[in-house]
């Protein structure tokens, strides 16, 4: 099981949001692939199986996204595995991003996508500083 431990808004263990896919490839093994999400994606993103790390169009780390087999710390508190209910305790900003009954729960001023569509938290997200602020442009 990983075990990652985040420090908002600036990174994942000892790697940090902006460093490049060379520094970030050579932290993390185990890559499956790199694959375009859709036809509007301006860099490639990599699959680790049970993560994957997005760039930028300049080839810098800017998000990770968490899917299972993971424990992630902020701090010292446990966000995932768990439920939306303890993630809003220690995320004080998350909203609904969408309809109320999707799932899908955002932090802007923390940069965090969390998808619990039943309560338990199925992925989550991290990201630089703004992630979210620069899909909407």
């Amino acid at each position: 099981m990983n075990k990652f431990n985040v420090e908002l808004l600036k990174g994942i263990d000892n790697i940090n949001f902006g460093d490049s896919r060379e520094i970030v490839e050579r932290h993390f093994s185990g890559k499956l692939l790199d694959y375009k999400k859709n036809v509007f994606s301006k860099s490639e993103t990599t699959d680790y199986g049970d993560f994957q790390i997005y760039y930028d169009e300049n080839e810098k780390f800017e998000a990770i996204e968490i899917f299972e087999n993971t424990k992630v710390y902020i701090g010292d508190v446990l966000i995932f595995p768990g439920n939306i209910h303890s993630a809003e305790k220690i995320i004080n900003d998350l909203e609904p991003d969408g309809d109320c009954e999707s799932g899908y729960y955002i932090s802007r001023s923390k940069s965090i996508g969390i998808y619990a569509p039943d309560e338990e938290i199925e992925c989550i997200l991290f990201g630089g500083s703004d992630y979210y602020n620069k899909r909407l442009i």
